[in-house]
């Protein structure tokens, strides 16, 4: 995300809150907006955000992009879930900052065509070499077995950065 003491951060689909938590300490004197529908989830960004005392972070309870409408402009936004509204929150932040940047992380091949459609829908100027990077980051873990070590590979992670 390359994040600055003074961005504004959107984490989209928040989860237990471990993006929104990093972000919340390195962005001082920024602001950090997490997202999430779950009341399961929710709890545990409650209790998260009071462990590690981020007070620079705003739990929004519901679903994006409904959720964002009130919420000031982004420099930053993390997409850990979308809930098949990719397009639809990729166009409500750029209606907010054009210069946002924006990355999103993708588990299985339909995220990563929603992401590719998305993109490709929005316009020419999030199309430039120069503004989009994807990366597929893949984790091998050793396991005992008897004397001897396999390796067994871990489901692959996409990241799309944008701008």
């Amino acid at each position: 995300l390359h994040l600055t003491e003074q961005a504004v951060v959107y984490d989209i689909g928040g989860g237990s809150g471990s993006v929104s938590i990093e972000a919340a300490r390195l962005c001082t004197d920024g602001r950090v907006y997490s997202v999430e529908q779950r009341a399961d989830a929710l709890d545990l960004l409650r209790r998260n955000k009071e462990r590690f005392c981020c007070e620079n972070l705003e739990i929004v309870a519901g679903s994006a992009p409904e959720a964002l409408a009130l919420l000031p402009a982004p420099t930053h936004v993390f997409i850990g879930g979308s809930d098949g509204k990719l397009m639809e929150i990729l166009q409500t932040v750029m209606q907010k900052n054009k210069n946002v940047r924006i990355v999103i992380t993708c588990v299985t091949l339909e995220t990563l065509a929603e992401v590719q459609k998305a993109l490709t829908q929005i316009g020419e100027d999030w199309r430039e070499k120069d503004r989009i990077e994807i990366i597929q980051v893949a984790v091998t873990k050793a396991r005992a077995v008897g004397r001897y070590h396999l390796f067994r590979a871990q489901d692959p992670v996409f990241m799309i950065t944008v701008g």
